[in-house]
């Protein structure tokens, strides 16, 4: 066993046990592994639930909150209570399941060990001496919160987590653990997890710090009693996942992904077009309005949607198949101001009959939708979006009302070659999932997510299902990841290696609004990043940073001979461009080159439509 101060964090842990077949029925991690923190939270409202039923207290009880409480009214997580105000302790247990709220789990430890006759010195060792009955191991109850400190350090295993879901979980007959939101003081403080969203999830609980890195859930299959637990996640979105796919493991009914046998798309093209960052740019007219900075839409009002594409309108030429990564939500009513003041700096709406009109009008096919803005008007304005595309015939992946329409990819047959095209979001931004829940994960609305950290990430699954259901299909990854202007592309291997090795033949990345470069592995390709295609921004983020403002499109050529790929450079200083992104010059080419990685594998050519790159892949 590992000393707590040596703990150091690895995969999370999972465990499934079956009540019915008394037996463990899936685990990840090793089970010697030690957990940082401790487990005085679980334990805590366990003996709050206790008390509760006896009638020692009651939910209408006035707590007057203590200075100790108080103290810890500086947490992001936290309610803000002052001392010496009386909040209802129902209202307390609320944000303490919800958010792991600190101030609100130590008010509520104050009142329960006063009104039972506990001074509070007692609080933890009656905690530690419930935890003993239980059978944990004895380092896992040294504080209320279960926070560690560098100090007094604690730890605990996944078999005592799993001894605290069973305990907890079991005794709360009256789904007390359901709420996990609430008002208060002019804030409303909700639960990050989507694991409500699970059909088979009935009560669940989560904890750690800001309540990110532990669960315990409780799952009823119809055919069995499930405890699961995850712990040592690295945040919400990781927690919640494993604990979705645990269940998903133990869990015989949805063991397979079968793909949709009536979902190709016959087209007449044998060229893909694939683009970058997309968006016609409302939310930066309203801004540049305020500045006094013209723009198209300004300019040329409606006209001014089209006007953006018309220098790479060749690109989309109806000789191919055109996809982008479109990243606007298409809402008849978008107000970035009062989005803005749920603590997201960047909204981008869309008004929907423009964008369509102008999507329709320059050949735009299909748009990507799984990205860091989708849920931005949260999940009414993401199927508002799939709806308006949907209605004006364009295709969509990425983004849906549940995880498998989330997942589903875009499916072609060009000219008699299938091409699968799979779009996942791959870079966790907390916020978004906490206001927003931006991340699908079972029947909540959202986008598909991709990470290597999951063994199980269901969109891996998936795309392994369908390259054994179609093993001549070429098979390509679009996924929206990194941050804006970060060139480095390193910790995105692990994830385009995972892809390779679940069946995917191509990656063509977006996200950062600049090009990254190609890299090859396992015999493929991977173009890490786009970059910007038509991205109305006001261009000064660029300057700011020293980057060089150009933008990829990809071109996917499918012959009898096989699949060759061309990479055209676009020069998208907007600035500079008046918001008309267009085919480098040749000095604008050779800048280009400089700073893109992996050039020396490519042929340097020029046609029709400009300065391209070209090599087989296929």
């Amino acid at each position: 066993m590992q000393r707590s101060d040596d703990i150091k964090r690895k995969f999370p842990m999972c465990l499934v046990f079956s009540v019915d077949k008394n037996a463990t029925v899936y685990a990840k991690g090793s089970p010697e592994q030690a957990i940082a923190g401790g487990l005085g939270f679980p334990i805590l409202m366990y003996h709050l639930l206790h008390n509760v039923h006896k009638g020692n207290i009651v939910w209408t009880d006035m707590v007057r909150i203590n200075e100790y409480a108080a103290k810890e009214n500086w947490h992001t997580n936290s309610m803000g209570l002052l001392q010496n105000e009386e909040v209802n302790l129902f209202t307390l247990f609320c944000a303490a399941v919800a958010c792991g709220a600190p101030d609100a789990i130590v008010a509520v430890g104050g009142h329960i060990f006063n009104t039972v006759g506990q001074s509070k010195n007692k609080t933890v060792s009656r905690l530690k001496k419930i935890g003993n009955q239980w059978g944990l191991s004895g380092n896992c109850v040294k504080n209320l919160s279960g926070r560690n400190y560098a100090e007094n350090p604690q730890h605990f295993y996944v078999a005592d987590l799993m001894i605290a879901a069973k305990q907890l979980l079991s005794f709360d007959a009256e789904n007390n653990l359901e709420y996990k939101a609430v008002a208060f003081d002019d804030r409303f403080f909700k639960c990050t997890s989507l694991l409500a969203s699970n059909n088979y999830i009935t009560r669940y609980l989560c904890f750690g710090e800001e309540g990110s890195h532990h669960a315990i859930a409780m799952a009823e299959t119809g055919s069995e009693t499930l405890f699961a637990v995850v712990c040592g996640a690295k945040d919400a979105l990781e927690r919640d996942a494993e604990m979705y796919h645990a269940i998903y493991r133990a869990t015989t009914e949805v063991q397979t992904v079968v793909p949709d046998l009536d979902e190709w798309i016959d087209v007449s093209q044998n060229i893909l077009t694939m683009c970058g960052n997309t968006y016609c740019g409302e939310r930066y007219t309203k801004w540049r309005i305020r500045r006094n900075i013209d723009d198209p839409i300004q300019r040329y009002g409606d006209e001014g949607y089209v006007f953006s594409f018309e220098k790479v309108a060749p690109f989309l030429s109806k000789d191919s198949f055109n996809v982008v990564n479109s990243e606007g939500v298409l809402s008849p009513v978008f107000d970035e101001v009062q989005q803005t003041g749920k603590y997201i700096d960047f909204i981008f709406g869309a008004d929907p009959a423009k964008t369509v009109t102008c999507y329709k009008q320059v050949n735009i096919n299909a748009v990507l939708l799984a990205n860091n803005h989708m849920m931005d008007f949260e999940a009414a304005g993401c199927r508002q979006t799939k709806r308006y595309f949907d209605e004006a015939g364009i295709l969509t992946a990425g983004a849906g009302s549940n995880i498998d329409e989330a997942e589903k990819p875009i499916c072609l047959n060009m000219n008699g070659r299938k091409v699968i095209i799979f779009n996942a979001y791959g870079f966790f931004l907390e916020k978004r999932h906490r206001l927003f829940q931006h991340y699908c994960l079972g029947n909540n609305t959202g986008v598909a997510f991709i990470t290597d950290k999951l063994d199980d990430c269901p969109i891996f699954e998936r795309i392994s299902a369908y390259r054994k259901m179609y093993p001549d299909a070429f098979m390509i990854l679009s996924p929206h990841w990194s941050a804006d202007l970060n060139e480095a592309h390193l910790h995105l291997k692990p994830i385009a290696e995972k892809a390779f090795e679940a069946g995917i033949d191509f990656i063509a990345g977006h996200g950062p609004q600049i090009p990254i470069g190609v890299e090859r592995m396992f015999g493929k390709f991977v173009v890490y990043a786009l970059g910007n295609f038509v991205f109305n921004t006001t261009g000064v983020d660029l300057d700011a940073s020293g980057q060089l403002p150009y933008g990829v499109i990809s071109q996917l050529h499918f012959d009898d001979d096989g699949v060759k790929m061309r990479l055209y450079p676009i020069y998208t200083h907007n600035l500079n461009t008046f918001f008309q992104p267009c085919p480098v010059n040749e000095v604008q080419f050779n800048e280009f080159l400089k700073g893109f990685i992996g050039k020396k594998k490519f042929i340097k050519a020029q046609d029709d439509l400009g300065y391209y790159l070209e090599m087989s892949i296929m």
